[in-house]
C-alpha cells in the first residue's frame, strides 16, 4: 500500500505503523464501506465527512474482509514472523 497522504489513521499499541481507520473497522467486523461511513458519520448526507474518509477507504480497497484486515494489522506487529493462520 502506498503512503497515507490525507488518510485518517489509527495508532495501535504494539503495531509499528499507523493503520487506516477503514482497515481497523474491517478488523472489528464492520466490513463494507457503507457500514464504516454509517459508524463514523452522524449524518449520512454530510458530504464533507464522507470526503474526509475517502482516502482511508481507498487505502483499504485491497483489504476487504475481516480476516484480511486482521492479517494486515498483525503483519505490522510482533506477530509478523508467524504464519498467516497464527497471526490472525
Amino acid at each position: 500500500m502506498g503512503g497515507f497522504g490525507q488518510c485518517i489513521v489509527a495508532t495501535i499499541p504494539h503495531i509499528r505503523e499507523p493503520v487506516p481507520i477503514a482497515i481497523l473497522f474491517r478488523a472489528l467486523g464492520c466490513v463494507s464501506d457503507k457500514s464504516i461511513l454509517n459508524k463514523v458519520c452522524y449524518d449520512p448526507e454530510d458530504a464533507e465527512m464522507s470526503e474526509a474518509l475517502r482516502p482511508s477507504l481507498e487505502e483499504a480497497m485491497t483489504v476487504m474482509t475481516e480476516e484480511e484486515a486482521l492479517d494486515y494489522i498483525a503483519r505490522r506487529g510482533s506477530a509478523a514472523n508467524y504464519t498467516r493462520e497464527r497471526r490472525i
